[in-house]
């Protein structure tokens, strides 16, 4: 009997001892856990901050760029590393990509065409144009909020201007799959080449005012661009302006006589509007073939010259110098100049920060930059 109370007392001692191991075992995975998620979450900490870093590096250089004469980015933007920029985060960096917003279409202020060509369809264009104008009565092909309040979650038109890029997929026509399916030999996406922010000032490469030239007297062409043009051009002007308003500044490549030579050297001083600032505008010297041909006048093979041009020479130094490209007619010029530009104020900034030498902690910060000569950067939209 004794000797069973013995055998019982040993069988339970063990079991306790197995117990404790296991109980010591689960206790030291559940503390290498939490010493890992505490070493993650101090990582993800750390790499937050360095894309901290380099956002703010990054609008740093969005002022800088706002009081060149013109932008130019490069066509994949331009990098900064905080290797490169001589920042010491420990063992963190980052990397900051800038990207020029008038290099893509702005879906609040592209004409009809320009939308058509660029998502294939006039329905799907109409749709857009509805949803973004101020009334309330659809398009040929468009929708208002008579169709989206049958839909079974109703909801109404906007009709007002985009707020995001996204906002698209409210529209009638329009998926995810339209914007992320790659649409560049690069693999960028529709998104990608759509904004909702880009603007340019209305003002010459070196930020002087320019003439309107459908409202300057003739002394007032003379004063101001007499330079360039005879007493012959500017009274050719006037009697095409006095016959038929210009519609644009590209219609002076239209003037009976004046030389492309002479409208590529006043292009840029010209202008038909008084807006200080006007929206939409792409940026010749940072929009791709994909955005540049979607442009109405402007079609594929002059698009490729346009890039191809500043590949292989630098940058255009206003929009009058695309007058310079093999074959290009000025009839042709004037039905898309006005929709160029070379200046650009607002930027995509997308900063990554990440531990230097490996780790899975990375963190990145979307964001878009403000700038107007100089000013310091305004931030117009984040997101982490």
């Amino acid at each position: 009997m004794k000797s069973n109370r013995r055998g019982m007392a040993l069988v339970l001692t063990l079991w306790i001892l197995a117990a404790m191991v296991v109980l010591a075992g689960g206790v030291g995975v559940l503390a290498r856990t939490e010493v890992q998620v505490s070493r993650n979450y101090a990582d993800m900490i750390r790499c937050r901050w360095a894309a901290k870093a380099g956002e703010n590096r990054a609008a740093v250089e969005v002022e800088a760029l706002s009081r060149k004469p013109l932008t130019s980015l490069g066509d994949n933007g331009l990098s900064l590393t905080s290797e490169d920029e001589g920042i010491d985060l420990g063992d963190a960096s980052f990397e900051a990509i800038i990207e020029d917003e008038a290099g893509k279409v702005n879906i609040n202020t592209a004409p009809r065409k320009t939308l058509e060509n660029l998502f294939g369809s006039r329905e799907v264009a109409d749709c857009i144009i509805d949803w973004r104008d101020k009334d309330d009565q659809p398009r040929a092909l468009g929708a208002e909020s008579r169709y989206y309040s049958d839909l079974r979650m109703p909801y109404n038109a906007k009709n007002g201007p985009f707020d995001t890029v996204q906002e698209l997929l409210l529209v009638k026509g329009i998926n995810r799959e339209m914007l992320t399916s790659p649409a560049t030999a690069d693999g960028r996406t529709l998104e990608n080449l759509l904004t909702v922010y880009s603007r340019a000032p209305n003002l010459t490469v070196d930020g002087k005012e320019r003439l309107n030239i459908q409202t300057a007297s003739k002394d007032k062409i003379k004063s101001k661009l007499g330079d360039v043009l005879s007493d012959k051009d500017i009274e050719a002007i006037i009697k095409k302006r006095d016959a038929k308003k210009f519609k644009k500044a590209g219609d002076l490549a239209l003037v009976a006589g004046l030389s492309p030579d002479k409208v590529k050297l006043v292009y840029d001083r010209i202008t038909v509007s008084d807006k200080k600032e006007i929206p939409g505008l792409v940026n010749v010297n940072t929009a791709p073939v994909e955005v540049l041909s979607v442009i109405p006048g402007l079609n594929q093979s002059t698009a490729e010259q346009i890039v191809n041009q500043r590949q292989s020479n630098g940058p255009f130094n206003d929009v009058g110098q695309v007058l310079s490209l093999p074959g290009l007619r000025a009839e042709n010029f004037a039905k898309f100049a006005d929709s160029l530009t070379v200046l650009s104020r607002v930027f995509r900034i997308v900063s990554s920060g990440r531990i230097t030498g490996g780790g899975l902690s990375s963190r990145t910060i979307y964001c878009v930059a403000d700038a107007t000569d100089g000013q310091p950067a305004k931030i117009r939209y984040w997101r982490e």
